[in-house]
């Protein structure tokens, strides 16, 4: 499998984001990475998610799965490719993938001599191959929950109905409760 695959991409590792002092995006990626690819990737320590997630040129996702992540993602109908750490995200990934279908998961099988596991550069490859050509699965579901989050909170939609009432109530009971 060739793993050029000729595309653009952008990264964040946020500076805060450090383990022994280092970046860890120093960490995680392979010696040389930033600068064998440089052509073609960014990586920055900060990045208005929303906007990036909303541009028509970017095709897809690599999220750890917190919450707000995935609810940005569907919000803009972009498909993921989930890699979830711990707390709520390997939870929120397999929702995604399974329930949603607005992502495919990565699969972690490599091991380093200090039993930490990282992903081989051919699933990659793969995955984000799967993504961007062959991800008409995932893609269609990620449109599909956009669409419908982006109804919900439109004038007359579901969500919009229920803050709307719910601001009523509450304006109603503090005006109760008052003298």
């Amino acid at each position: 499998m060739s793993l050029n695959l000729d595309i653009y991409y952008a990264g964040v590792s946020a500076p805060e984001t450090r383990s022994g002092g280092q970046l860890l995006h120093e960490i995680v990626l392979p010696l040389g990475f930033e600068e064998r690819t440089k052509a073609r990737s960014l990586i920055v320590s900060w990045a208005p998610q929303l906007r990036v997630l909303g541009h028509p040129a970017t095709a897809g996702f690599v999220s750890h799965c917190g919450w707000n992540s995935v609810l940005e993602s569907i919000s803009m109908g972009m498909p993921m490719l989930a890699y979830p750490f711990f707390a709520d995200q390997p939870i929120n990934s397999r929702y995604c993938v399974s329930v949603w279908r607005t992502a495919l998961e990565f699969e972690t099988t490599a091991s380093d001599e200090e039993g930490r596991h990282y992903l081989e550069r051919q699933e990659i490859a793969a995955k984000v191959k799967a993504l961007v050509t062959e991800g008409e699965g995932v893609r269609g579901g990620a449109i599909a929950w956009g669409e419908a989050a982006r109804k919900a909170v439109a004038v007359g939609g579901s969500s919009y109905l229920d803050m709307a009432a719910f601001v009523t109530d509450m304006y109603r009971r503090a005006h109760e409760a008052t003298p």
